[in-house]
């Protein structure tokens, strides 16, 4: 038997922040809700999930309005190397 829980945050092979997902009793009880990574599924959580999701689509719309009007700045495309030589 299964547990549905939200997600805090990523979780590595399990899903992103605000993923509904299902997972057995003993990993959420004993790994998930100790470290605040989920919280449990209840009606309150899931308005409140709805209303997370609404807001983020809005924002998303907005940052990709922005885009397309040019006013944030996407990169040049080039590429940049990160790596640090070693001694």
């Amino acid at each position: 038997m299964n547990v549905e829980v939200i997600l805090k945050g990523p979780v590595r092979g399990l899903g992103a922040e605000a993923d509904m997902v299902k997972v057995r009793p003993g990993y959420a009880r004993n790994f998930l809700f100790p470290r605040g990574l989920a919280a449990p599924v209840s009606a309150a959580s899931k308005r409140q999930l709805e209303s997370l999701k609404k807001k983020r689509a809005e924002q998303n719309a907005a940052r990709r309005q922005l885009m397309e009007e040019g006013k944030v700045h996407k990169g040049d495309g080039k590429d940049v190397d990160h790596r640090v030589p070693l001694s």
